[in-house]
């Protein structure tokens, strides 16, 4: 899977040549020219570039590239660092894109608060921001290159977003310094005394609710997984010691929590309309550890558009969709918000619309240490 997001978020901006002409979302691209096409474009390039900074991580730990070096040779990078670089150039390319976009919204916006509603409300980024919600990051790729291309021929025609792209170009490089920052002061400070490894046996049975929370078991096979943890710096570091991206975690005195989430393929979306009688777009798993008692619970949780907004941190009032507090899904903020919203849902009873409580698994862990077995 690791390997699969990062192919796909490293030819995003390349692949594509024939357009998806019939799905709503095109269709709404190619009903656009000039700025209001790139305008459409920009709720799309905001997704872009979050996975082009999830297939950066995925490239640096899977290759083990020296951050650090490279940084201190990103003007004139070796040969070793080819790859790496062209991922860096086209992640730029897409945070610029989405930037500019962003940028030409805000500058236009009424200071009158009134009219300043009316703008967002009628804007016309709002429908993207729902058409995007639906689309899988591996089909991306032929709304990249359509708007990308508009990019390109404005930046030849259009002054204003000339000048945009000029002053925002050291502000993308920016964005993109502090990613690999952060992976260079993760891989110096991580400590071992605040590193625990917990193993965790699964139940053999996972429970599925309906929309009244009636349950319905399922039996498999019981199974081991075993999460490594930095509890000072609250993150989970890897799962079954292969290496996999940190994941933030909230850690208290009581509680282990983390997220993880993915859109569901078309076959299990219409398995879950077929079930909740709903349009599902994102599927969320709440992991959870019990530090006295060492249970472990893991509920699933489907989500329909409006819910995906609240729980990725825009607002919604009196109809008005605003992205720009949008949080970071691998995020301190991103987590405690979504952790927020999943004790909304389970009030009242039965199941809320829109945030549908699916399945449950459990188990038990204790701890473990690393340690080689041949």
């Amino acid at each position: 899977m690791k390997k699969l997001l990062g192919i796909v978020v490293l030819g995003l901006l390349l692949s594509g040549n024939a357009y998806a002409k019939d799905t709503p979302y095109m269709k709404l691209i190619n009903s656009y020219e000039g700025v209001d096409r790139m305008l459409v474009c920009t709720p799309l390039m905001q997704q872009v570039s979050s996975n082009f900074k999830k297939g950066l991580q995925i490239k640096i730990k899977d290759n083990n590239y020296d951050v650090k070096e490279y940084m201190d040779k990103i003007a004139n990078p070796p040969s070793k660092f080819k790859s790496l670089d062209s991922t860096v150039l086209a992640y730029h390319n897409s945070i610029l894109m989405r930037m500019v976009g962003e940028w030409w919204i805000a500058m236009q916006m009424p200071k009158e608060e009134k009219a300043k509603k009316a703008y967002q409300k009628n804007h016309i980024s709002n429908e993207a921001v729902i058409l995007v919600s639906k689309i899988s990051y591996k089909d991306l790729g032929p709304y990249v290159s359509r708007c990308n291309d508009n990019f390109i021929q404005l930046k030849k025609e259009n002054n204003t977003v000339k000048k945009y792209n000029e002053i925002l170009t050291t502000k993308a490089f920016e964005e993109i310094y502090e990613v690999l920052n952060k992976l260079t002061v993760k891989k110096q400070t991580t400590s071992n005394t605040n590193i625990i490894h917990l193993a965790c046996t699964i139940n053999p049975v996972m429970t599925l609710y309906d929309l009244n929370l009636k349950e319905t078991k399922y039996s498999g096979d019981t199974y081991e997984t075993i999460f490594s943890f930095d509890l000072e710096k609250q993150i989970l570091l890897d799962t079954n010691f292969q290496n996999h991206l940190p994941m933030v975690a909230s850690i208290d005195d009581e509680y282990i929590r983390w997220h993880f989430g993915e859109v569901p393929s078309d076959q299990t979306k219409g398995f879950l309309k077929t079930m909740y009688n709903q349009e599902i777009v994102y599927s969320l798993t709440d992991k959870k550890i019990n530090r006295y008692s060492g249970k472990f619970t893991e509920d699933s949780y489907e989500l329909d558009k409006l819910s995906l907004l609240y729980f990725g941190g825009a607002t919604v009032k009196d109809g008005i969709v605003d992205v720009s507090t949008k949080l970071e899904f691998n995020s301190p903020e991103g987590l405690k918000n979504r952790l927020k919203y999943i004790a909304y849902a389970h009030i009242p009873r039965p199941q809320n619309k829109g945030t549908i409580h699916s399945s449950r698994i459990t188990g038990d862990c204790k701890t473990t240490t690393k340690t080689k077995k041949f």
